[in-house]
């Protein structure tokens, strides 16, 4: 039985992306590459560890009367437990840990522009940094806001008599006796009030209302992109979510006969799935050795992480590489996919991931013109946008699967049974 293992990027919160889409846009593809023949879908949901679910759904494809499944896929989510720690976590812990973790990154960031190595896109990923400053700072900049008003409604006869015993008190024999102190206390804030009611304030202010779901959007940024950074960096629930797909991997296994799996990614997806099937110095699962014949990566950000997180690939173990084939889904225009070339070609691979041998077969896909960069298309993000573009919310729409799907039949990977 051929399988496929959905593994989607994150920030999929955001444009309601599901495998039930994925798959509707896989099956319209079957229909138009397979004129005459009927499919339908069966899905359902199957236990693969405990607490732990997988949607499962089948395609059925309509042979002499009867239906008989072609493709089974199953869904991998990682997300929870990507960013379990930080459910608990208020919207300005999560922001703090945002721009922390910005500030850190900028000096590498920075030192891109001038050392690029493959990467091509420096500017863009300034630009992309730049607004995840002001984004993470948005929240921790209302606090001043909110000090004031505060202090404007805790107006009453108690709060104006504890401030009255201050003045009286310590503060005040501190402070006479500093008369310079106050002076510069007073000059600070002064400064302070006149920058952010005129400029700081305003600016946040437009983009929150420029920003749709502006709330939605800066807490899963902030908890998407820091616990992204900690699996990569630290490993932090790597093993976590490597132990769940090995027994997603066991289960498949174990419910179909002859099972050929596929792993179909989309953005981070891929990367989980690359670390799963390389890993550093441990041994692959003799399931995974069996029965995973091919990765299917979309918009990976490959070279992305090579650039910004160097030693992420490094050292890992080769046992896969002559076990499956790969098929690589990229868009020139997408500041973060990769088409494993030293160049913005759209033509065959020239290599893999570090040390390894496995070279991706190109798949390109493009919905944007490919041509000059402009300053129009960076301040618009142009280049950041596409990676959202390999397939449209309505499944319907046109999308990447049509290459997919016709590269997968001339792989056998959608081989019929007879």
């Amino acid at each position: 039985m051929k399988i496929g293992v959905y593994i989607p990027g994150l920030g999929q919160s955001f444009s309601s992306e599901s495998l039930n889409k994925y798959v509707e846009r896989f099956t319209n593809e079957l229909k138009s590459s397979n004129l005459g023949v009927k499919y339908t879908l069966k899905i359902e949901s199957t236990p693969f560890a405990e607490e732990k679910e997988s949607k499962l759904i089948t395609i059925y494809e309509k042979q002499n009367e009867e239906n008989v499944p072609i493709y089974r896929f199953y869904e991998f989510r990682y997300i929870d437990i990507l960013v379990t720690k930080f459910k608990a976590w208020s919207v300005l812990t999560r922001n703090l840990w945002l721009l922390l973790l910005v500030l850190r990154k900028f000096p590498l960031i920075i030192y891109r522009v001038f050392y690029r190595e493959s990467y091509s896109r420096p500017w863009q990923i300034i630009y992309v940094f730049g607004i995840f400053l002001i984004l993470s700072l948005s929240v921790l900049l209302l606090i001043p806001a909110t000090i004031a008003f505060a202090r404007d409604s805790f107006q009453s006869e108690i709060f104006l008599y504890i401030k009255t015993i201050l003045k009286e008190g310590i503060i005040r024999d501190y402070l006479n006796t500093n008369p310079s102190k106050i002076k510069f206390l007073k000059n600070v804030w002064n400064e302070f009030k006149s920058i952010y009611g005129h400029v700081i304030f305003p600016v946040v202010n437009i983009l929150i209302l420029a920003l749709p779901n502006a709330n939605l959007l800066l807490t899963s940024l902030a908890a998407e992109f820091v616990c992204a950074n900690d699996y990569l960096e630290q490993g932090r629930q790597k093993q976590v979510i490597q132990g769940y797909l090995e027994r997603l991997i066991d289960k498949i296994s174990e419910d179909n006969e002859n099972a050929e799996i596929h792993f179909h990614t989309y953005s981070f997806g891929s990367l989980v799935a690359l670390d799963f099937l390389f890993p550093y110095s441990s041994s692959v699962s003799k399931n995974t050795k069996r029965f995973v014949k091919g990765i299917i990566t979309i918009g990976t950000p490959v070279e992305f992480i090579e650039a910004y997180y160097p030693t992420f690939f490094e050292d890992r173990t080769p046992t896969m590489e002559s076990l499956i084939t790969w098929l690589n889904v990229y868009s020139v225009s997408d500041a973060l996919a990769t088409n494993f070339r030293n160049d913005t070609q759209r033509a065959t691979a020239l290599f893999g991931i570090k040390n390894l041998q496995i070279i991706p077969t190109n798949i390109n896909f493009e919905v944007v013109k490919v041509g000059d960069y402009n300053i129009w298309q960076f301040l618009t993000l142009v280049a950041i946008k596409a990676h959202s573009m390999y397939w449209d919310s309505d499944p319907n729409g046109q999308s990447c699967l049509r290459e997919i799907v016709s590269s997968m039949e001339n792989k056998g990977f959608l081989k019929r049974k007879e």
